[in-house]
């Protein structure tokens, strides 16, 4: 998968996600880097999803971008087993592909688990 098409979901997912009046998101930043003196750094958090936020009411959320034959790797799986087991909304948007329509299957999926798991006094009026 090209990360261009993952960049793109997870900006989609940013922007419709955000928009809910009683969810807050934030993109996960991960990679590595080199210190002033030179020395290797990675930072993040191992296997953590690209986007993690909280729902009106206090549960966490945990959202993982997908597009094509990706799938769950390098942590991923231990990361969600253990957000899961913690309460946390784990949700894995994944597009078929990189078409506009998938991309957006994909985020209206992840918006409509998000609303299932909202209180229902949380919900937006």
């Amino acid at each position: 998968m090209a990360s261009g098409q993952h960049s793109e979901l997870v900006n989609r997912l940013l922007l419709r996600l955000g928009a809910h009046p009683r969810v807050r998101v934030f993109k996960r930043t991960t990679g590595f880097g080199l210190t002033v003196d030179g020395r290797p750094i990675k930072f993040g958090i191992p296997g953590g999803a690209d986007i993690h936020g909280w729902l009106m009411g206090g549960r966490a959320l945990e959202v993982e971008a997908k597009v094509g034959r990706d799938t769950l790797r390098d942590g991923q799986p231990a990361f969600r087993a253990t957000a899961e087991r913690f309460g946390v909304l784990y949700i894995e948007a994944h597009a078929a592909s990189k078409s506009d329509a998938d991309l957006d299957a994909a985020v209206e999926r992840a918006y409509a688990a998000v609303e299932h798991a909202l209180p229902p006094d949380a919900r937006p009026r």
